[in-house]
């Protein structure tokens, strides 16, 4: 693993489309037009951050094929690891980068929900105890004019397949560690049952011990 110590290539490696890059040819070495097709760039943006890699030294030229005019080149990354230390990013420290990572993310699930969602009344926020473990929860949702007015169908089926929740749990570190397994276990079952005639859906799950606020 290089440690990527000078700045300005810290800077390179952030930007997301070096990323997907930098991820294509991690894969398999690629040529400007093999990242066009695979990433849907223009071939001026795939050649301006090739070029940007490479001279950060994270992508080099694995090798030559010839033709009539210019060579096709391939690409491939000068590591198989790369390691960018926070105090050379905009990041301080892992919670700064987080805060960054997670925001846009939690921004962009709340706007798919409320896109998506039929309009059944009015949204608000909605405070009861659950029966469950008898503790206030708050959940935002609809407020039905009529309640006894049934939901169609095609609203039914879109409510089924939108989950956003957060609760605390007391758990045992071996019961937490054992939640952590069904989830990846969970995860991993249905990544594999991705379909390229598939919609998209995004999935994000959190778990680690202590509380929303400092105790």
């Amino acid at each position: 693993m290089i440690e990527i110590a000078e700045k300005i290539n810290c800077n390179v490696l952030l930007h997301p489309t070096n990323q997907r890059i930098l991820g294509e040819c991690m894969l398999k070495a690629c040529t400007l037009k093999d990242l066009v097709e695979e990433l849907h760039l223009d071939m001026s943006e795939a050649h301006y951050r090739v070029q940007q890699l490479m001279r950060a030294g994270i992508l080099k030229v694995d090798r030559e094929e010839k033709r009539a005019g210019r060579p096709i080149k391939y690409y491939i990354p000068t590591q198989e690891k790369f390691f960018l230390p926070f105090k050379d990013t905009p990041y301080n420290t892992l919670v700064d980068f987080m805060s960054q990572q997670l925001t846009p993310i939690l921004q962009r699930f709340v706007e798919l929900v409320f896109r998506n969602a039929p309009h059944l009344g009015e949204w608000g926020l909605g405070f009861e105890i659950l029966s469950k473990d008898q503790k206030l929860a708050t959940v935002f949702h609809q407020q039905r004019p009529d309640p006894s007015h049934p939901v169609n169908h095609e609203d039914l089926m879109f409510q089924q397949r939108v989950l956003g929740m957060w609760q605390i749990l007391e758990l045992t570190p071996e019961t937490s560690r054992e939640m952590k397994k069904e989830l990846m276990d969970l995860y991993e079952k249905y990544r594999q049952k991705q379909s390229p005639d598939g919609e998209k859906h995004l999935y994000g799950v959190f778990l680690t011990p202590g509380d929303l606020q400092d105790t």
